[in-house]
């Protein structure tokens, strides 16, 4: 049987495309899942289908005529995880560095969503390829990673990332010295010299991120990110305006420095601050740093005992 949704479009979402409208509208959808939708007429506007560059207007009643979800294609991988928390609607672990967080090109296995699958066993999600992912941290990036086990909690959560009412803080130790404090407002763009890495510009999309020095030694320092948007790349992009680059960044980095030290990305997301989808209590997760982390805290003669 078909799961109806209907929904009508609020005026900031007035003139804007059909599929960009419902991705917005229903966050724990992507945009390609809403075009696909389109495209097999499960989509109605005021009780009419259209396509997906339809502009929609302000009080356009929205209807959306789901499939059955498809079943996943992965393989599910018995995994160990460090669980911050759990329970019948939330699956939250301290990701390791290195750990991909679903499969894509050259990942198409060793995943986050393959062993959450083989914890889930059964699932019944819309996307066969990211069942469950709420949010992202990259590849070397550590940290507390948030996943739903049940479409309802998953849509829950995620509208809360999107409307940014989910509190986010990072650590970073960063080359440069910084002790003061930074409200970093520039907007984030694809860097058209390097499709690989994003850059601020005026073109980009609105970004946020608070930056506040910790501590500071011999050229490079501790710092806390408090990203207010979820742009791509956005404290490493954030960072680099301020004339800081994360140890071990790559791809935003100092090759030479990063080649001497030898470690990964010294970025960890520390915690996530949001309501519970069914309890609506508001949960604080925080991630311990892992020892590569500690080991660079200690060779630098940053104190961190209180953390």
């Amino acid at each position: 049987m078909q799961e109806k949704k209907e929904i009508l479009v609020p005026k900031k979402y007035a003139h804007i495309r059909l599929d960009q409208a419902l991705a917005s509208l229903f966050p724990s959808y992507s945009r390609a899942s809403m075009q696909q939708h389109i495209e097999g007429g499960r989509v109605f506007v005021n009780g009419h289908a259209q396509k997906k560059r339809y502009l929609v207007e302000e009080g356009d009643l929205l209807t959306l005529c789901l499939l059955p979800p498809e079943p996943s294609l992965l393989i599910p991988e018995n995994m160990s995880f460090s669980v911050l928390f759990e329970d019948t609607d939330l699956f939250a672990i301290n990701k390791p560095p290195h750990l991909v967080v679903h499969p894509a090109p050259g990942n198409k296995s060793g995943t986050f969503v393959h062993g959450f699958l083989a914890h889930l066993q059964n699932s019944a999600f819309d996307d066969p390829v990211r069942p469950g992912i709420i949010h992202r941290l990259d590849k070397d990036t550590s940290g507390v990673l948030l996943a739903a086990k049940n479409r309802e909690a998953l849509y829950a959560v995620s509208k809360q990332f999107h409307d940014r009412k989910v509190g986010k803080e990072y650590f970073a130790v960063v080359v440069g010295e910084f002790t003061g404090y930074s409200d970093v407002q520039g907007c984030i763009a694809r860097d058209p010299r390097n499709r690989k890495r994003m850059a601020v510009s005026e073109s980009g999309k609105h970004a946020r991120t608070e930056v506040f020095g910790v501590q500071a030694r011999n050229g490079f320092s501790l710092i806390r990110a408090i990203p207010h948007t979820g742009r791509t790349h956005q404290v490493r992009v954030h960072l680099r305006s301020l004339g800081l680059s994360i140890l071990g960044d790559d791809l935003y980095g100092q090759k030479e420095i990063n080649k001497k030290w030898g470690v990964r990305q010294m970025l960890h997301c520390f915690s996530l601050t949001f309501c519970h989808p069914r309890t609506h209590e508001t949960l604080r997760l925080e991630a311990p740093f892992f020892a590569d982390m500690k080991a660079v805290f200690e060779r630098l003669g940053f104190y961190t005992s209180s953390w």
